[in-house]
Parts: structure tokens; C-alpha cells; sequence
């Protein structure tokens, strides 16, 4: 869907049915370097963090969460 749409910012959730949301992440990058994508998961390890940041998310919002908390780590 990235390639059709090109969207201006991607929020990506790391859980999906089909295929993994870090997987997706290196084929959005690879298809655009400059593409701008925040992961959203309910998974808060930095492991996670990490890798999302190695393949190249802007920032990394942990679920789930609620209007005012600061919700944005630096991926």
C-alpha cells in the first residue's frame, strides 16, 4: 500500500496478522529511504526499540496510552 498511496507519515503497529511491522519497516525504507514511519506496539522492549531505529522509524509510541502522557521514545 505504501508503494499506490506514498503517504506524507506511516504509523506502524510491529503486531499484524500477516507479516511482522519491523518486516514491513525495512521494505518501506528500502522502497524510500526518506519515508517517515512511527511504530505503535504494545511491545516495550528495547530490543524492539532498537531494531525499529537500525531500520530506520523515526520514533517508537508504546500502547497503550492516553491524551497528555508523553507517549514518544526516540526509536
Amino acid at each position: 500500500m505504501y508503494k499506490e498511496y506514498k503517504p506524507d507519515l506511516v504509523l506502524l503497529d510491529i503486531n499484524m496478522p500477516k507479516m511482522n511491522g519491523v518486516e514491513v519497516l525495512k521494505q518501506i525504507i528500502e522502497f524510500d529511504n526518506q519515508a517517515r514511519v512511527i511504530m505503535v506496539s504494545i511491545e516495550d522492549d528495547n530490543d524492539t526499540i532498537d531494531d525499529c531505529t537500525k531500520f530506520g522509524a523515526l520514533k517508537y509510541i508504546t500502547k497503550p496510552f492516553s491524551p497528555g502522557m508523553k507517549i514518544l521514545k526516540k526509536a
